[in-house]
């Protein structure tokens, strides 16, 4: 499943409550991942981008999450993204 940019800036994730969080696909390269957490912070950037853009979302049950998915900005900072 899919969520567009304009989707986030204007809801979040607040109408997908099962996913952990976003990434953002680049032709099948997975480019930017972000928590549930960092999405709904940065919520108002997605607002400056193409606005039918999607990132795919991302469910704890998928084998991806299972194996060690983790949010691009927690990494940064040194947290946890759960």
């Amino acid at each position: 499943m899919t969520v567009t940019n304009r989707e986030i800036a204007d809801h979040g994730l607040a109408k997908h409550p099962d996913p952990i969080g976003v990434e953002w696909d680049d032709h099948g390269h997975f480019k930017t991942r972000k928590c549930r957490r960092h999405v709904e912070a940065t919520r108002g950037d997605y607002g400056s981008l193409d606005p039918d853009e999607p990132s795919a979302l991302v469910y704890a049950d998928s084998w991806y999450a299972a194996a060690e998915w983790r949010c691009d900005l927690c990494d940064e900072a040194g947290e946890t993204d759960d």
